[in-house]
């Protein structure tokens, strides 16, 4: 389901959750103005909103990880674009390369052994960019 929100531009990050249990969730307000076809359609994916929306003007988005390996949250006025790194979508990617699954890769014990096969997501935000590495895909909810 997070492949849905691959068209969606301009969102903020609202608030990061720890949760028991190395769970993590990830609240996203969405600029409907500048995403009023593509919200359309990820409503359209999921069936209508299930959250509470405290202005129609920015719904929300929860995006939430079972488990995570490693997150990074950064002030995305000190990120470079990096050539190096390969991606699918615009503001919300899954990543086949980057700098920080080389350093998860580097920097723990995590493997495709153990525990188990990742993937690199990330979120550039309006003002933050967000990466999750993961086993379990995210759960999605509007």
């Amino acid at each position: 389901m997070y492949s849905y929100l691959k068209d969606l531009v301009n969102v903020d990050l609202v608030e990061c959750i720890e949760k028991e249990n190395m769970k993590l969730q990830l609240l996203f307000r969405i600029h409907k103005e500048s995403n009023i076809g593509e919200y359309e359609q990820v409503i359209n994916k999921f069936g209508g909103s299930t959250l509470i929306q405290d202005d129609s003007r920015f719904p929300i988005i929860q995006i939430e990880f079972d488990s995570f390996i490693g997150y990074s949250i950064l002030n995305e006025s000190f990120t470079v674009w990096d050539d190096y790194e390969q991606f699918e979508g615009n503001i919300f990617r899954v990543f086949t390369k980057s700098r920080y699954l080389d350093y998860i890769s580097v920097g723990t014990i995590a493997t495709e052994e153990y525990p188990g096969p990742f993937k690199h997501y990330g979120i550039a935000a309006l003002n933050h960019i967000v990466d999750v590495v993961s086993i379990s895909d995210p759960v999605v909810k509007v």
